[in-house]
């Protein structure tokens, strides 16, 4: 997450970053790790426009887009859990979920978080901002 700081990323928008990253990489070791030797990667992109962030692991796909898109926090003060694709949704503005084959057979799940990244012009209101 160093790198984002070098991007200029800090604040409450690393710590949102933060959040989401750890959510998508403890849901990858937790569902989509079965066996030793598995592997979650994870790779990043970020530029004026977006970030992007990708996390694979070997398991077959638990969830789909649109259980982020209907996640709920309903439970969470009684167990704990559950609240990830809630806070993972709220904070991106796309999620995509891709699960396929490996060459050799083996399951594989994709799962790729984008936020759109406001201009050093926009202002509050998303307009162009004046300079004074």
């Amino acid at each position: 997450m160093s790198e984002l700081g070098v991007a200029g990323i800090s604040g409450d928008e690393l710590g949102g970053w933060a959040l989401a990253f750890t959510e998508l990489v403890n849901n990858s070791v937790e569902h989509g790790c079965k066996n030793p030797g598995d592997v979650v990667s994870v790779r990043w992109t970020c530029d004026e426009s977006s970030i992007v962030v990708v996390v694979a692991d070997p398991g077959e796909a638990g969830v789909s887009g649109a259980d982020f898109d209907e996640a709920t926090c309903d439970g969470f003060a009684e167990t704990g859990r559950g609240a990830g694709l809630f806070l993972i949704r709220a904070w991106v503005d796309d999620v995509q979920v891709r699960s396929d084959e490996t060459p050799g057979g083996a399951a594989r799940t994709e799962i790729r978080i984008e936020r759109r990244r406001e201009s050093k012009s926009d202002g509050p209101q998303g307009g162009r901002g004046t300079e004074q």
